[in-house]
């Protein structure tokens, strides 16, 4: 497996999650942070140094879904394709 290419690939993943996230909150007018949510459960606080700590963990889980994905292509289904992305 080639696993930088799957953290990439799961780090972008994240990063995409998160903007889409984030426009949708600007385009309805309310709230969505997944940062800032994530850093007030992990820390209990809701300041910068929360938000930077959702955000770290955010991509780290990002990061670890990427090996994941990847895994499952090679070692279960053994293919690739947009059916089987889908699928799993």
């Amino acid at each position: 497996m080639k696993t930088w290419r799957a953290i990439v690939a799961g780090l972008a993943g994240g990063v995409l999650a998160v903007a889409i996230v984030q426009g949708a909150a600007w385009v309805s007018g309310g709230e969505g942070d997944l940062c800032g949510l994530l850093g007030a459960v992990v820390t209990g606080d809701a300041g910068n140094a929360a938000w930077i700590a959702g955000c770290a963990v955010q991509l780290a889980m990002a990061a670890a879904g990427g090996i994941a994905y990847a895994a499952i292509f090679e070692w279960v289904v053994r293919r690739a394709g947009a059916l089987t992305g889908a699928m799993i």
